[in-house]
This record gives C-alpha cells, structure tokens and sequence, in this order.
C-alpha cells in the first residue's frame, strides 16, 4: 500500500468513526476516560520516527516487509498489555486495534515509500465512547468502542464469567435491571436470564445517563470455556425505522451505521446496501413498507426466510428487485438490487429510435 492509500484509509476509518459521534455523544463524557499518549506506546528495534508524526498520530520507520512487522507489533503489544480486537464486520486487512483498560489504539502498516524492504507503521489513538472490559484471557474478540458490543471467548465457566462482568459492570455504575423497572420504559420488554448452559443478565445505568441497557449473555462451550456477548438489549433497539434520505433512488432506513449504492437513480442496474443496529424482523417491516409505497409487489416465488437470513423478490410495472438481509452480532445488513425488466428496456429502446415529428 502506498503513503497516499495509506493516508486515504486512514482518511476513510477516522471519518467512519465521526459520524457514530452523535449517536455517542450523550455517554461520551462518562465512557472516555482519555486518549492513549501514541508518543509512549513501545516501538520496534532500530525503529526511527517519519517526519509526518505528530503528537496525536505517530509514525515510525522499520526493517522488514509489512507482514513480518504486523507480527512483530501484536506480539509487542501483546507483552505490554495491549489486547487485539477487532470491530463488528471489519473489511480492513492490514490494520489492527488494541485495548487496555479504558483506551484504545488503531495501527496501521504500510510499505514504506520507495523503500521495499521498510514497513511503516502507524500509531493513533482510538476513542472509546461506550466501555466493556475483557476478561483476562479472552479470545477471538469483536468489540465495538462507539456502541456497547462485545463477543468473545473466555476461559472457565459461566458462574465465573458472570462474577467477573457483576464485579466489572458495578464499578463502572452499572446496575442490574429488573423486568418490572424494565417494562415500565419498555413495554414490550421480555426479561429472559434462562438459558441451556448458560445465564442472561441485564444492565441499566442511572435515569440521568441516557445509555440503552444492555443484555450480557454467557455460554457455557463443550471446551470448558465461556462464549460472551454483551449488547444493547433488544427491547430497548428502535421496534419502527423511519426512512431516511434514498440511497441511489432507492429506500434507506433512518438509523444506520453505513449505507450506499453502486449506481445513481438513473442506471439500469442499483444496488443499494445498509447497516442498521436492529433486529432483522424491524428491518424486514421497514422496507416492506416502503417498497409496498413506492408500488413495489412482493412475490412469493424465491423467497426465503430464516432467522438469520431473508430473500425476497419483489416487482414493479418496469423493474424487479431482490431484498437481501443478514443478521451478524448485533447488526443487521441490507441489501436491495433491482434490473429494469427487459420488456422495459426494449420499450426505452424503442422510444429512442423513434423519430421526432413536427406540425
């Protein structure tokens, strides 16, 4: 990867994190207990610094290709207590992300410029707007600093998973959730902690601190380890979406974390595609509705509905689309392609090659 793609990425992940800004606001001044000082995080040997660092961003120069170096940084890190993670689906490949306590790191690496046998790698420091410890130890984590997400793997057994997140979530001003408190707000709320092999326990903080509560659910695995998920509750998730701005002339659901398209309104082939943070049953009503209002019909011919996955085809006098969505950690992805039928394109042809007549 060259500088100028480097700069680019780094670019487009810092402005992915701005725009959760709003949405994190609220919580903000109590989850961010500070940025990490990148200027004091360890370095490789025979490292020296590129004349573009700054205080908030450092950059160093290195012996070795960029896949020696990554594996020389996470186990650096790793000594120094730095824990890698990585963020509900993540398309970045050679970049990582690190925690300790309540600060977070991201790093990037690139091949240094016209030197082929030099890395250069990349310190900034990650904010953390909503906080969720790991365990010691943990495993194959997904974390998400903007939001309260966590999954992971956590050595022992549930009864000491949950003692650890009690312990971790008081101290932090966390405190349990009752059904009663629970659908006096929520109407709809199910408090469910029965689970086989496994317990659920829900968390609120106080009236004055406007973040959702959370559900931690914990699963005994048959290698005598804990799977560990930590989320907003589902009850307390948006049960309507309103419509946003289109996307390509096409619906988009208000409450997103990414959306775009691949063509503009006047194409004959659009793709459209968000990310929501809600459950697929609520995505699933929000473009039925606006599809249904836009005078798309929903056929019944290829459709396919799961509890993780959704395909419906729908119709329109001049189009036809197909409705895809998935559903991943807490998010629910969506997909909307739609052709201009044939007999459409034949007619547009024609119209075209029609000859102008004058009076």
């Amino acid at each position: 990867m060259t500088r100028r793609r480097a700069h680019l990425a780094m670019r487009r992940y810092l402005l992915a994190a701005v725009s959760f800004t709003l949405i994190a606001t609220a919580t903000a001044a109590r989850a961010d207990n500070g940025l990490a000082d990148v200027t004091q995080l360890p370095r490789l040997a025979a490292a020296h610094d590129d004349p573009d660092s700054r205080p908030d961003r450092v950059i160093y120069i290195v012996p070795g290709v960029v896949r020696t170096t990554i594996a020389s940084v996470q186990k650096m890190m790793a000594d120094n207590g730095w824990v890698q993670y990585v963020q509900p689906l993540s398309d970045y490949k050679a970049n990582l992300l690190f925690k300790k306590g309540t600060q977070a790191v991201f790093v990037m690496f690139t091949q240094a410029l016209g030197r082929p046998n030099q890395s250069a790698v990349y310190y900034t420091a990650n904010r953390i707007y909503a906080d969720v410890p790991f365990p010691d130890g943990a495993t194959d984590i997904v974390f998400d600093e903007r939001r309260p997400y966590l999954a992971c793997t956590a050595p022992g057994n549930v009864d000491a998973s949950l003692g650890f997140y009690r312990r971790e979530f008081e101290a932090s001003g966390w405190i349990p959730l009752s059904a009663d408190d629970a659908k006096a707000r929520w109407p709809n709320a199910v408090i469910d902690d029965k689970t086989e092999r496994g317990a659920r326990a829900y968390f609120r903080r106080d009236d004055r601190d406007r973040q959702l509560p959370i559900m931690l659910s914990l699963q005994q695995r048959d290698d005598n380890k804990t799977a560990v998920d930590v989320r907003v509750a589902p009850f307390a998730l948006p049960q309507d979406l309103g419509a946003g701005p289109d996307t390509g002339g096409l619906p988009r659901p208000d409450r997103i974390t990414s959306a775009g398209s691949t063509c503009d309104a006047t194409s004959d082939h659009r793709e459209v595609h968000a990310t929501v943070i809600a459950e697929m049953p609520v995505v699933l009503a929000f473009y039925r509705r606006e599809l249904t209002a836009r005078g798309w019909k929903e056929k019944t011919e290829g459709a396919s509905v799961t509890s993780d996955e959704v395909t419906l085809n729908f119709a329109s006098p001049e189009e036809t689309g197909t409705l895809k969505l998935g559903h991943k950690y807490d998010l629910t992805e969506a997909s909307f392609v739609m052709q201009v039928s044939p007999a459409a394109l034949a007619a547009r042809a024609r119209a075209k090659n029609m000859p102008t007549t004058t009076s």
